[in-house]
């Protein structure tokens, strides 16, 4: 998994020999799927969708996924664990009791984290 962190501040304010913390701290972190030479996609379609949605996953050798989907609370409404890939999968997600609204679909295991936006709209 490639990672890459960095923290971008603003300006130090000084006055009477007092120092001010720098303003306007911005922190990220961009991740990918495994190092930036290895193949591998994850899509999800159609988006927005009634919660009934398609994710494709692809990857180059066998890989095996857990997959989690998180409702802007923090809470998980549907999970899915040992999903075998060595090529490419399709899976059904079927959202549809889930209320209106955005949604975060965690695809993970031991070498890759990847967080996809799904919207509902019915």
């Amino acid at each position: 998994m490639w990672l890459h962190k960095a923290v971008i501040t603003g300006d130090v304010v000084t006055l009477n020999g007092c120092s001010s913390d720098t303003s306007n701290h911005i922190y990220y972190i961009v991740v990918g799927i495994g190092e930036p030479n290895q193949e591998g996609t994850i899509a999800v379609y159609p988006n927005p969708s009634d919660g009934l949605f398609t994710l494709v996953i692809s990857t180059s050798a066998l890989q095996t996924f857990n997959l989690t989907v998180i409702n802007n609370l923090g809470l998980t409404i549907y999970a899915s664990n040992d999903i075998k890939v060595n090529g490419t999968v399709m899976k059904t997600v079927d959202l549809r009791s889930a209320p209106d609204g955005v949604y975060s679909i965690m695809l993970q295991n031991n070498e890759t984290h990847v967080v996809k936006k799904i919207i509902i709209n019915k």
